[in-house]
């Protein structure tokens, strides 16, 4: 089980002082190194662009317009993060649950990687980051138990991405906190910085029997996954889900540019706007913001 106090420790310490191994980056989306890089996914409806340019773009940082000096799509490594809510309310049969894991794991790419983590009572990480080679080992996913869903979904977030690949996190989940340390607001808090776009499968476990705190706990999710520059989905098919979200993940551009004309420390608002025909008719998600250190 993943004590608490790491993760309280870790978010104590600024959201910044985890290194990704071998690396100088910091693990959070902090311009404290020279560029910064946003995630940017494009639709009309529910396809993705392809084919877009860095010069079809325009980016805003606190209100100033920067040069965009790289644009990359689909070559970059990703690294996925399974968060599942392993409750009654979210999974019914768990085995075929594991099994939908196993399929959509095998749709990665090998320069891909993919970690599993379990939340119940205690937040565990079954899988850690791994190439998806073979069949993932998911006896530990177990059924039962509290659920601690801000604690696992900060620990889930706050992985140390390198610099060189993009991270996913994908969330199973009712949005229901019964057990966690940490609070609503840190999740939200905690998606607005980190290195990581936040996709959630919302279950509507509860239904009409939700009470007025459970509905603001929800919320909360439903904000962390739009500060990050992703979205939530209903709930239709475990292996079918994830795999959109992956592709459309997939689909999306990283714009890198160097901050010019802006201070180098605190909260930075990111604007992201298209310069092509028929900009109105299709719909932009990207990070909302990064916290940049000295």
């Amino acid at each position: 089980m993943i004590a608490r106090l790491l993760i309280a420790a870790t978010l104590a310490s600024g959201l910044g002082l985890a290194q990704a191994p071998g690396s100088n980056y910091p693990s959070t989306f902090k311009a404290t190194t020279v560029v910064v890089g946003v995630d940017v996914s494009v639709r009309r409806g529910n396809t993705p662009i392809p084919g877009l340019t860095a010069a079809d773009f325009e980016l805003f940082d606190n209100g100033i317009r920067q040069r965009i000096e790289s644009l990359a799509v689909e070559a970059v490594p990703i690294d996925v993060t399974l968060a599942i809510d392993t409750s009654g309310s979210v999974i019914n049969d768990l085995e075929a649950f594991k099994s939908e894991v196993r399929q959509f794991v095998r749709l990665l790419r090998p320069v891909d990687r993919v970690r599993v983590i379990a939340i119940a009572t205690g937040v565990d990480e079954v899988v850690a980051m791994t190439p998806p080679t073979g069949d993932l080992d998911l006896r530990g996913l177990k059924a039962g138990g509290f659920t601690s869903t801000n604690d696992g979904l900060v620990y889930a977030l706050l992985w140390p991405t390198e610099v060189d690949r993009r991270h996913l996190v994908i969330a199973l989940t009712d949005g229901i906190d019964t057990q966690s340390t940490l609070d609503s607001s840190t999740v939200v808090d905690t998606a607005s910085r980190a290195r990581a776009v936040f996709h959630v499968v919302l279950v509507d476990g509860l239904g009409p029997l939700m009470s007025g705190w459970q509905r603001g706990a929800r919320d909360s999710v439903v904000e962390a996954a739009k500060r990050s520059g992703g979205t939530i989905h209903d709930l239709r098919r475990a292996s079918s889900d994830f795999k959109r979200i992956f592709d459309d993940f997939r689909a999306s551009y990283v714009l890198r540019y160097s901050p010019e004309g802006v201070s180098r420390e605190g909260w930075h608002d990111v604007k992201v706007g298209l310069r092509v025909p028929d900009a109105s008719k299709l719909t932009i998600r990207a990070k909302q913001g990064y916290w940049s250190g000295r």
